[in-house]
Order: structure tokens, then C-alpha cells, then sequence
């Protein structure tokens, strides 16, 4: 939102490194000796003018490491693969060295022309996703979607010229392409995807290779109003796509921010514009003038 700034107040920058946080786990805590405090009768503004973040960002995570088959029409298994950082051949060795080790003649191949991944067995094979036996790598693999936005299990395979499932799409090991930052503290009503208000105060796209560091710099800068006196803490929380807790491990943040102050802003009916208002602004006169006949003795 756009802010007039109608005070000579100067901006300042608040400098925030994890290595000087109090607290990093379940978020980011910084304790801040000096207050945040605006000067009497003024209110704080707050943007974000940087964020930074090596990106060693876990494309395999809790929330997507299950893979399930039915196999030989009598035997379902599943596969949790470690949380880490994958390729799809370290994804594909991976997942061969399971099958060899539980025993099973299944061989997962990747088709480098067409970005896509197969299972082939001796026998019987399809990928499921069902209570216990749950398959929560979709996108990962490449499995198709619904008109309802949700994964088609099960995977079928067919029996030419062997047991084989091949996935329709083509496998996705990006991770997250963006994630968000919260801030406890600062109270926003963003909305998402879903149209609930989700706090969000920015939204980082992951815009940088592995290994490399995640800057981001707002093309255009969204300043809050803060309704609170002062700050004195600042909790950072960082959210997937998905909003859930993003997990990067021991790695350092850096954030700036931007505090700016202004006087309020004159308050305005929540009406205004409206019938019924200029009926009521028009009748409130009416009994002014009224009232200053009646003093004047008219």
C-alpha cells in the first residue's frame, strides 16, 4: 500500500543477520536493544528493502519423500526417501538401490528425451496412494493431475513388452520456486491463493541456482502500517509454497528493513461516498444551523 510520508522524520534501516539472532528454531528471533520507537504523534512504516538466503533449499522434503507400489497383486510397499537436495539420477540411483536391497526386480529408468521417468518389473507393477501406503512424491515424478487438482493414483502399468509404469509428465525437481516471510509482529492482510488472509509480508522467489545465494529486492516496495507504539523484538518465520514451515537446515538469513513515520491520516467514515451518508452529513448540518439559530436567539 502507498504511504504519503508528511513528516521530516528521516528513514531508518534496522540490519537483521541470524547470526546475531536470539532464537532460531521453530523461526528467527532478534531481540533488538535499541526500540523502535516513532517520534510523539507518529506512526511507523515498515517495508522489506532486501532479503538474502543461500539457496541449499531441500527439493525432497518431509512432505513429499513417500512413494507406493502394488506389486504381483498381493504386495504394497513404501519407499521414504532421506530429505536432501536430489537430481533425478540421484533420485533414480536411489531409488534402484532400494528396490535391490528389499529384493524386489524393479528398475526405475529415466528417459532423458522426453524428461520422464519409468518402473519396470517382472511382474504385476502400479503406483498407488492409499491409507498407509501413501504416495506423496507426485509432482516430483511426474504423476497427472485431475480436473480437481489432485494426483491420479493409481499409475497403471502395462504388460508390453514388460511390466511397465511410465509417468505421464515430466518430473519437476525444482523445490519450492518461491517462499514467504513472516514477520510476527507486523500484522498484514495479505490474502492467498485460497482467499484466507495469511499474514504474508513478503514473497521470495527462489531466483538464484543451488549453492548460489537467493537475493531479492522488491520492485516495488509494500509498506505496512504498524499500529503498535514501538517494536522491540522481530520474529521472521519462513513458509513454502504451501505454507508450511520451510526447512534450511543451519543456513544464515539476512533481511533489511525500512522504518519510516508519518502522521496519521485523517479519518474518513466507512461510508463516505455512499446515499445514506450525505443524507446523515446533510441532516448533522441542518441541526448545526438549527442549533446556532437557537443561540442567536433568530
Amino acid at each position: 500500500m502507498s504511504y504519503q510520508i508528511n513528516t521530516n522524520s528521516p528513514t531508518q534501516q534496522v540490519y537483521l543477520n541470524s547470526l546475531n539472532c536470539k532464537s532460531r528454531f521453530p523461526a528467527y528471533t532478534f531481540e533488538l536493544s535499541t526500540r523502535i520507537r516513532p517520534p510523539i504523534s507518529q506512526k511507523l512504516l515498515i517495508s522489506l528493502h532486501e532479503f538474502t538466503i543461500p539457496n541449499i533449499l531441500n527439493n525432497v522434503t518431509i512432505y513429499n519423500n513417500k512413494l507406493s507400489f502394488y506389486e504381483n497383486n498381493n504386495s504394497k510397499f513404501t519407499i521414504e526417501i532421506p530429505v536432501g537436495i536430489y537430481s533425478v539420477i540421484t533420485f533414480r540411483d536411489l531409488l534402484n538401490a532400494v528396490f535391490i536391497n528389499l529384493g524386489f526386480n524393479i528398475v526405475c529408468v529415466y528417459v532423458h528425451n522426453q524428461f520422464k521417468l519409468t518402473f519396470v518389473s517382472t511382474n504385476p507393477l502400479s503406483i498407488i496412494n492409499e491409507v498407509g501406503y501413501e504416495t506423496t512424491c507426485g509432482r516430483l515424478i511426474g504423476a497427472s493431475k485431475s480436473g480437481a487438482n489432485e494426483y491420479i493414483y493409481p499409475v497403471l502399468g502395462t504388460t508390453l513388452p514388460s511390466y511397465t509404469v511410465a509417468l505421464p509428465n515430466t518430473v519437476d525437481f525444482r523445490g519450492t520456486p518461491f517462499f514467504f516471510l513472516k514477520i510476527q509482529e507486523i500484522l498484514t492482510t495479505n490474502i492467498n491463493s485460497i482467499g484466507s488472509q495469511s499474514n504474508i509480508f513478503a514473497r521470495v522467489p527462489v531466483n538464484a541456482g543451488l549453492g548460489q545465494v537467493i537475493t531479492h529486492r522488491p520492485t516495488e516496495t509494500t509498506k505496512f502500517l504498524l499500529n503498535q507504539p514501538s517494536l522491540s523484538s522481530l520474529t521472521l518465520e519462513l513458509e513454502d509454497e504451501f505454507a508450511r514451515p520451510l526447512d534450511i537446515g543451519s543456513a544464515e538469513i539476512q533481511a533489511v528493513l525500512n522504518i519510516q513515520f508519518m502522521y496519521p491520516q485523517e479519518e474518513r467514515e466507512v461510508d463516505e461516498g455512499t446515499i445514506p451518508h450525505f443524507f446523515r452529513k446533510l441532516k448533522r448540518k441542518e441541526m448545526d444551523d438549527d442549533d446556532e439559530e437557537a443561540e442567536f436567539g433568530e
